[in-house]
């Protein structure tokens, strides 16, 4: 079997590289997004079935790929990856395997909205979430507010399952964020304030621990880059707390209750648009609008 693989993998990678789909012919149109399918299933046989990986000595798929061969090698891969993952081949053919935002940027999507994923290594099947598509990546939204239209002053178990729409407001989980970022992902945050510039600011390190380890924030600011003051790194090493459980390191009042929303504190202080005040530390106006979202490094 493995040497059929290898066969449709050399039919199909040994073609020579056009780099971009060739006007707007459908069928030109319909192999390219195919051969990102290709692509991208590869990507998760090789980290999660590594028994099964071909070596990876030939080029990618190119839009010059026969149609009846790319298929064939794509509904190879998928068994394939059925067979060592234990997934109904028929879930893996009806919708391509995506980890994460930035998998649906590289199969062509342009318009932000909701999509479904399936982070590497995931406990869940799969969940739903909002894709940003801008600076040239696709990014996985987790929280968003705007016109304070629900309440962030919530329980554990609300921050852990997520809650509001992720059409508009809402916290995405902390379960979820967490399977998202078991892999470094990069952070970007964006603040906007009534009458000032929206400011922003983007760390290359970010993900969080699971419950166990009161998911806590692993943050460096190392290669930051913003017009926001670096004040999320300062919250690095810190658990998460919300209102009915404090898990603050320094702070003898629990944070998340007197500011009302649940997040990594370390103190009452610096950064955190989840509280009622909605404030970032050396950014000194109340925010107005806030969204977290994070892509593979």
């Amino acid at each position: 079997m493995r040497l059929i693989v290898a066969l449709f993998v050399l039919a199909l990678w040994g073609q020579p590289s056009q780099g971009a789909v060739i006007g707007s012919d459908s069928l030109q149109q319909e192999i390219y997004v195919l051969n990102q399918k290709i692509s991208v299933l590869y990507d998760f046989i090789r980290s999660q079935c590594p028994t099964y990986v071909v070596k990876r000595s030939i080029n990618k798929p190119t839009n010059q790929v026969d149609i009846t061969v790319a298929k064939a090698l794509y509904h190879k891969l998928a068994e394939k990856y059925s067979e060592c993952k234990k997934i109904p081949v028929d879930t893996i053919n009806r919708d391509p395997l995506v980890r994460d935002c930035q998998d649906y940027y590289m199969l062509g999507e342009r318009d932000s909205g909701v999509f479904t994923i399936r982070p590497e290594n995931s406990t869940f099947i799969e969940f739903d979430v909002w894709c940003d598509f801008v600076r040239g990546h696709g990014w996985t939204v987790f929280q968003r507010r705007d016109n304070s239209s629900i309440s962030f002053d919530r329980s554990w178990n609300d921050y852990k399952n997520g809650f509001g729409d992720i059409r508009d407001e809402h916290w995405l989980g902390n379960d979820k964020i967490h399977e998202i970022t078991k892999t470094s992902q990069i952070l970007n945050i964006h603040l906007e304030a009534d009458g000032k510039k929206p400011a922003f600011g983007t760390w290359q390190r970010f993900y969080i621990s699971d419950e166990s380890s009161k998911y806590r924030l692993n943050v460096n600011g190392t290669g930051y880059k913003g017009t926001l003051f670096d004040d999320f790194s300062y919250h690095d090493g810190a658990y998460f707390s919300t209102k009915d459980r404090d898990n603050n390191i320094w702070s003898a009042i629990n944070c998340a209750a007197t500011s009302k929303g649940g997040w990594w504190y370390e103190d009452c202080g610096y950064a955190h648009p989840t509280a009622s005040g909605r404030t970032w530390a050396k950014y000194s106006f109340s925010i107005t609008s806030s969204v977290m979202r994070v892509t593979r490094n």
